[in-house]
């Protein structure tokens, strides 16, 4: 009896394969007729009384025994495909950029990628919709979000897609950033919603520039208006007085336009270097440089142009890696704000060689600044208190200092022991060695 049933459930086992195999359209018949073979084998094996296993098998047809292989082999290939496909979804689902939420009917959150966790500083976890009303976010005007904002309980209530939805929110560790997601219902094969996914992208950075620019636009506006308006009534003044046969001191009228027009080339250039920087275009060219002549070049130049300040200067020998005319672009966007914010007490540079780069610092005892306000002082169009904006001035210098001196493969920060107490600006370039 035993010999019987255990043929019979291999037959049984083996027809299901065949019947829930995948086959091509013209192999359709050839299944059939193998299937109606299987039932009169069935049929006959259990019509039959304690017939040997091996007289049963040798009962099957021999070409019979050998689609029985082939189509098991084909299933076989497909179940291996079908764990390749999972393994391949899981990788790109692990390795996406872009953030993935899925949650079930209820608004569980079960899966979630490494992007998703990066974007919101942490791992989300809940059971049902209600709980997502832990996880902060935003509106544009202000007003907070409430667990039925969120796209993704629309799909799940109203079974509907949401595409690019703006929302701001704050991360895990207290940071604020800006997504932009869409999320869509999940259906099995029958049509009936299993829950939904959603995908985003944090664009913090993209609107940050987006919002920098419509600032630049409006700035640059006035700052370059000021140097053009005394261009045109200096100008005008010299016609008029020309005109009525007055005396126009030419020197003094060249010197003042001159002035004014190296001003607004400035302004220009750090209006185009900040453009090439936020393109990732900002050129550096390095080569060997010797420091203290180039120091003492900027500072001289400096005097000249009528600093009316002690600039004392220590300088060490020692030659970096650099790009000169970005040094001593970086000096002198350094060495005007000391003297812009400080009205008196000497100014200070100083070059120094160390182990594997030379630091050149410029001190100041002006206004000084907090001292958790250091890292914002190189933002772009920051200024720690609005009526302290130079007239003429983007707010941009600090930025591009930053910015020139990264590409060199250098560091820059500033310290201050409070407001009142000056201020000290240092930054390194990496040495090099004959």
């Amino acid at each position: 009896m035993t010999q019987r049933i255990s043929f019979e459930e291999a037959l049984v086992h083996a027809r299901s394969l065949i019947e829930s195999a995948s086959v091509e359209t013209d192999g359709r018949n050839r299944v059939r007729t193998l299937l109606s073979g299987f039932d009169e084998l069935l049929a006959e094996q259990r019509g039959a009384t304690a017939k040997p296993l091996q007289e049963a098998a040798r009962a099957v047809e021999p070409s019979l025994v050998e689609e029985i292989a082939s189509l098991k082999a084909q299933v076989e290939r497909l179940r291996l495909q079908d764990a390749q496909d999972r393994g391949l979804l899981g990788t790109v689902l692990t390795e996406l950029p872009h953030g993935i939420l899925v949650s079930d009917t209820n608004g569980k959150l079960f899966l979630q990628n490494r992007a998703a966790e990066r974007i919101w500083a942490g791992s989300a976890t809940t059971e049902n919709v209600e709980g997502w009303g832990q996880y902060r976010a935003f509106h544009p005007d202000g007003q907070p979000y409430a667990p039925s904002d969120w796209s993704m309980e629309r799909c799940l209530s109203q079974n509907i897609t949401v595409e690019a939805e703006e929302v701001h929110f704050q991360r895990f560790d207290g940071t604020h950033g800006i997504l932009l997601g869409s999320c869509a219902p999940l259906q099995d094969p029958e049509g009936t919603l299993i829950g939904a996914v959603g995908v985003f992208a944090d664009i913090t950075e993209f609107k940050l520039v987006e919002q920098l620019k419509d600032r630049w636009v409006a700035l640059a506006g006035d700052v370059l208006r000021e140097p053009m308006d005394y261009l045109r009534e200096r100008i005008t003044a010299a016609a008029i007085a020309v005109a009525q046969g007055q005396t126009v001191d030419t020197p003094e009228l060249l010197g003042a336009l001159r002035q004014r027009v190296e001003r607004l080339q400035s302004l220009v250039n750090d209006m185009l270097d900040v453009s090439r920087a936020q393109a990732g275009n900002l050129h550096v060219e390095l080569t060997p440089v010797a420091l203290a002549p180039l120091v003492s070049r900027v500072a001289d130049a400096r005097v000249r142009a009528g600093a009316r300040r002690l600039l004392q200067v220590e300088l060490e020998g020692v030659r970096v890696l650099a790009d000169p005319a970005r040094v001593e672009q970086i000096l002198a966007n350094l060495l005007d704000n000391a003297v812009a914010f400080s009205a008196e007490g000497p100014i200070r540079i100083r070059v120094r060689a160390q182990e594997n780069e030379a630091l050149i610092e410029v001190e100041d005892h002006g206004r000084g600044f907090p001292p958790e306000q250091a890292p914002r002082l190189f933002e772009p169009f920051f200024w720690l208190r609005q009526e302290e904006r130079r007239p003429g001035s983007l707010g941009l210098g600090l930025y591009l200092c930053r910015e020139l001196v990264v590409r060199m493969k250098g560091r820059i920060w500033a310290s201050s022991p409070g407001a009142g107490q000056g201020a000290c600006f240092s930054f390194t370039l990496p040495r090099h060695r004959d």
